[in-house]
């Protein structure tokens, strides 16, 4: 029973984090016109708020990068890479330099 509530929970989070920006444009047009003939102007201002701030969450969470460093036969190390620009304002040079080589590496060096 608990696995299947675990495994629920996994799909509805992984379908939430690739959909919803088509989830938050329903919310904020089709359930927004609905809200607001049942409830009011205030209601509807309300749910679009709450819809702005987990996409903002959301923006949060796919900037992010995960890497794993081996530090010895049995020991993996992680390092969570908080991207500071959106991928929409990437330089050109950048963008051209992934689309000739198809990947980018960075190096980076540890001093610990």
């Amino acid at each position: 029973m608990v696995g299947w509530v675990i495994a629920v929970g996994v799909v509805a989070s992984l379908a939430l984090k690739y959909f919803w920006e088509d989830i938050a444009q329903w919310l904020n047009n089709t359930a927004a016109n609905v809200v607001e003939r049942k409830f009011g102007i205030d209601a509807r201002k309300t749910m679009q708020r709450a819809v702005c701030t987990v996409t903002k969450i959301m923006n949060k969470i796919d900037n992010v990068a995960r890497v794993y460093f081996r530090m010895d036969k049995y020991y993996l190390k992680q390092v969570d890479l908080h991207a500071t620009q959106p991928e929409y304002e990437t330089d050109e040079e950048v963008l051209q330099e992934i689309d000739m080589k198809k990947e980018l590496i960075n190096e980076f060096t540890y001093n610990g």
